[in-house]
């Protein structure tokens, strides 16, 4: 059971052990123990238990192992089963290969208390680091707060970087929105999940830590024809999913109207489309009709279009190759 003081689960849905020591350890070095640990086992080959074994005497730790590899299929989902497991009133989704500085749950409790409940979403701002641990990146602060709105435009402008570690958010919210919104490959899943949980306040930025994300070489997206599916097929949900939202709960700022937000949100798909070419010729027809959906172009008129990205893509990595 969670401690009186207790308002926070650190939930860690873990299928990797590379880093998951050294994201436990920078758990156990926290300032302020006010926290449970709630590691759920995706069925991994790896022993998780056993390094969480490790750090049972240092950390208020409760491990769970299920028979079921959820994360393959859907990896929201095993998100969301991870975090039922918890009872606190703030939840923090962290990844099994991140880090965060000592002082991350004393600056949460801080914010928490001088702004007395007033935000369902919190974040710090991140460094990146590489499979080493060596900071390889400063990256730009975020605004101390912001609308939902707000952060989708930037994030849409790609003049964003959002992780999944660096949020704390609130279980009543995320109780009102149905958990993490699920898109294949959880693409897109945790910026919806930000945008629909901040709904009825905004974003705050905690001041005073960071968060250390992990890019490497053991955490790539994946990629490959099913997984470029997958991915177009998630953007193309999330656009969907994003007008509905924008419709029914406006963008919570008087200058950022719908037409503003969708606008941008066409463009972001399309570059999607371009980021995974060259595309795998028995994906064309399923590609096309991603975009007839999110654009309302015909999808013949889509596929030509496709082959023209998948070419330019091929004729460009021909002429690097022959430099």
């Amino acid at each position: 059971m969670p401690k009186e003081s207790n308002q926070l689960a650190i939930v860690i849905p873990a299928y990797k052990g590379r880093f998951l020591g050294e994201a436990l350890e920078s758990i156990a070095m926290q300032t302020d123990k006010r926290f449970t640990v709630y590691v759920g086992d995706d069925a991994s080959p790896d022993n998780i238990e056993e390094i969480c074994d490790g750090f049972k005497d240092r950390l208020d730790l409760v491990y769970t192992r299920f028979n079921e590899n959820l994360g393959h299929d859907s990896l929201v989902a095993h998100w969301n089963r991870c975090i039922e497991v918890s009872s606190e009133p703030w939840i923090w989704l962290f990844c099994d290969d991140d880090v965060m500085a000592p002082e991350c749950v004393e600056m949460f409790y801080q914010t928490l208390a001088q702004e007395n409940n007033k935000f369902k979403v919190l974040r710090f701002n991140t460094l990146t680091i590489n499979d080493e641990g060596e900071v390889t990146q400063i990256n730009p602060p975020h605004p101390l707060t912001e609308s939902g709105g707000q952060f989708i435009y930037h994030r849409l402008k790609a003049e964003r970087l959002s992780y999944v570690s660096e949020y704390i958010f609130s279980r009543e919210s995320y109780r009102k929105t149905g958990g993490m919104v699920d898109f294949p490959l959880a693409w897109c899943s945790d910026d919806a999940s930000w945008l629909a949980f901040s709904k009825d306040s905004a974003i705050r930025t905690i001041q005073g830590a960071y968060v250390l994300w992990r890019r490497g070489a053991f955490n790539i997206t994946p990629s490959g024809a099913k997984h470029q599916t997958e991915r177009v097929e998630a953007a193309c949900r999330f656009v969907q999913w994003l007008d509905d939202f924008i419709r029914i709960n406006g963008t919570g700022n008087q200058y950022l109207t719908r037409a503003m937000i969708m606008e941008l949100a066409r463009s972001w798909f399309l570059r999607q489309i371009k980021a995974v070419a060259p595309i795998d010729v028995s994906n064309y027809v399923n590609f096309a009709r991603f975009i007839s959906s999110v654009t309302e172009a015909n999808w013949r008129f889509s596929y030509p279009f496709l082959l023209a990205i998948s070419l330019n893509a091929q004729v460009s990595k021909l002429k690097r190759a022959g430099k």
